[in-house]
């Protein structure tokens, strides 16, 4: 084996309920640092808390608190409807029959899909997967939710609806909202504060 090392110098914090854009060059390991807060990755130097909690003490109860989206990973079941993968996230969170259903018709209204909930995954365009990706994301009352590149692929149209809904959660749920983003659009739509590495 040999050891690596990717992240070195890196200390910031992050006030509960705001909206942060976490940049710098491609290839600079963004979204392994969002692995590594979210104990998806293993770190063996770093110190890190989450909710005051430590990732390798407490994942699954940071995992109750928060969210993530990564344009490179889909947490959809490809080949199912999509309404079965939100199906699969209420067992996994354990959300009551009622809530569930509550929570996704009003998720379902404002970001449009009723056209396409019962199509499977792999059918779905890009913008109607991001769509998906995002819902199953907020479903369960998340606390943060770590966007990796969420407008990738996107049309201008298409960005614009996912802010005005992101914004419109943050606002209703006092949401923390941790962005990486390339695009200076999504940086000044969504946040209020920059990280620049």
């Amino acid at each position: 084996k040999e050891r690596f090392k990717a992240l070195d110098g890196i200390s910031f914090s992050v006030k509960q309920w705001e909206k942060v854009a976490f940049i710098w060059p491609n290839w600079a390991w963004k979204s392994t640092t969002i692995k590594c807060i979210l104990w998806i990755l293993h770190y063996d130097e770093w110190q890190i808390q989450v909710f005051w909690m430590d990732p390798r003490q407490s994942r699954q109860d940071i995992a109750k608190l928060t969210s993530s989206v990564f344009w490179q990973r889909s947490q959809l079941l490809y080949h199912l409807p999509l309404i079965e993968s939100f199906r699969f996230f209420k067992i996994v969170y354990e959300i009551p029959d009622q809530l569930f259903e509550d929570r996704l018709n009003k998720l379902v209204s404002q970001f449009k899909i009723q056209d396409f909930l019962y199509k499977p995954v792999r059918k779905l365009s890009l913008w109607q997967r991001m769509k998906g990706e995002i819902i199953a994301s907020l479903l369960y009352w998340p606390k943060a939710i770590f966007l990796d590149e969420p407008t990738v692929w996107l049309d201008i149209v298409a960005k614009k609806v996912l802010y005005e809904v992101l914004l419109q959660v943050h606002k209703d749920e006092n949401i923390t909202i941790f962005l990486t983003s390339h695009d200076i659009w999504d940086i000044q739509a969504l946040c209020d504060r920059a990280i620049i590495i």
